[in-house]
């Protein structure tokens, strides 16, 4: 059965060889698509953040990728649609060893992990001359928007669809990831701005927005997380999801 986790920074190199294999093989078939490949400097902060996924075979090997971010890309959304409750999704890719059907399972897999998020809708650019993807995303469900021409971008043919429950997809890739740390977990937040270690408090979804338990000030939260109460009074620190903190205590929700 194949595997899928967060990737972090000691997984690059299987990153980039998943992302550059795909982007040779477009290039072997005329596509003008990633023309300069990816290095380091580029996906690194990505991993560092906690942004990309990572699918293993059942020998081990990484054979797909794919970026999740609740960030809607200025050049491509409008502020309006930036406001949605919406889970955007890049650098899909898998290698030619990757099981048939891979890239569509994991899209799915996406579309249900937003939905257990609490998100509305699952979003793409796309690559705007690879009218073969556009195909591709149009026979698996998703809705064509329209395509934006930004300066010094040649993305911009946007998808959506709906995020929705897929459980044959949650079971396609093993035991769910990263499951949620229940309040009271204690953890450690060194890795993410403020040094040391506190208690989770209380998780937010963006579906639930009036139950988000921080001060008032901290505004509308665009994605799901935790508020985790540092130790010795410190801050609250609101982390989102996808930088979860490393649990010190075994407890889950």
């Amino acid at each position: 059965m194949m595997t899928i986790d967060r990737a972090g920074t000691d997984n690059l190199a299987d990153v980039l060889a998943v992302l550059n294999g795909a982007a040779d093989q477009l290039h072997a078939r005329g596509l003008d698509q990633w023309p300069a490949g990816f290095g380091a400097e580029r996906i690194g902060p990505y991993l560092a953040r906690g942004e990309m996924w990572l699918v293993r075979d059942e020998d081990g090997q990484a054979v797909a990728t794919v970026r999740a971010i609740a960030d809607a890309d200025p050049d491509f959304w409008t502020s309006a649609e930036s406001r949605d409750l919406a889970l955007y999704v890049e650098k899909l890719a898998r290698t030619p060893k990757a099981p048939p059907g891979t890239g569509t399972m994991l899209l799915r897999w996406i579309t249900d992990r937003a939905a257990s998020l609490g998100y509305s809708w699952v979003r793409l650019d796309a690559w705007r001359t690879n009218t073969g993807l556009h195909r591709y995303y149009l026979d698996r469900g998703w809705t064509y928007l329209r395509t934006v021409e930004a300066p010094g971008r040649r993305s911009g043919a946007l998808f959506q669809r709906p995020a929705s429950p897929d459980p044959e997809a949650r079971a396609a890739f093993g035991p769910p990831p990263s499951a949620w740390l229940a309040p009271g977990t204690r953890v450690d937040v060194s890795r993410h701005g403020p040094q040391g270690t506190g208690t989770i408090i209380a998780l937010y979804s963006p579906a639930g927005l009036g139950e988000v338990p921080g001060p008032d000030d901290y505004g509308i939260l665009p994605s799901a997380g935790y508020w985790v109460q540092l130790d010795g009074g410190g801050e609250v620190l609101c982390l989102p999801e996808e930088v979860a903190p490393l649990a010190l205590t075994a407890r889950r929700a």
